[in-house]
């Protein structure tokens, strides 16, 4: 469980430092006040992926150009510092090279939201992402593989770099066609 949690230009909060009981907590509010975006920093902190949002611009603050994350859990100390050139992520001060090095020993987490009820009512898309969601957190490849997915079918639907012969390891982007 997570016991600390620091925040810094991330969504609505400037700075923020929550010392969180070890019997848990609840977060009560009116609306529009951060009690979700504090589930979701957690969120970022162990999986590098908001539910909320697929890009990260909505995450930082208005007016700034970088957000922060520190976390305290169980034998980790966990630490994002995100900008848009290169994210500066560490666990126990340990600096990682990589967004699958730091994922690598995280937890998993599982989000559910106001809007899950379209897991039942909605498509497959909707059930799909959810997926997706999960298995980039259970399968260390898993991640890796869905953006080389994702690639494919940009670069096919774009008429840029189709190619019967392509590979996850083989995948580039930008999108070129192969000989």
């Amino acid at each position: 469980m997570i016991s600390r949690l620091k925040l810094m230009d991330f969504r609505c909060y400037g700075s923020f430092s929550w010392q969180i009981p070890q019997q848990g907590a609840i977060i009560l509010g009116n609306n529009a006040r951060g009690k979700t975006s504090l589930l979701e920093a957690v969120c970022f902190l162990l999986r590098l992926q908001s539910p909320r949002t697929a890009r990260t611009g909505p995450l930082v603050s208005h007016g700034k150009q970088s957000f922060g994350i520190r976390g305290e859990l169980p034998g980790q100390i966990r630490r994002i510092l995100w900008a848009p050139d290169a994210p500066d992520l560490r666990v126990n001060g340990e600096p990682r090279k990589d967004q699958r090095s730091y994922l690598a020993d995280s937890y998993p987490v599982v989000w559910m939201g106001n809007d899950d009820l379209s897991l039942v009512q909605a498509g497959a898309d909707a059930r799909r992402k959810y997926m997706d969601f999960l298995g980039s957190q259970w399968h260390p490849g898993y991640r890796l593989a869905l953006f080389s997915y994702r690639r494919a079918l940009t670069c096919s639907s774009t008429g840029t770099g189709t190619n019967s012969s392509w590979t996850p390891t083989r995948a580039s982007w930008p999108c070129t066609a192969r000989n």
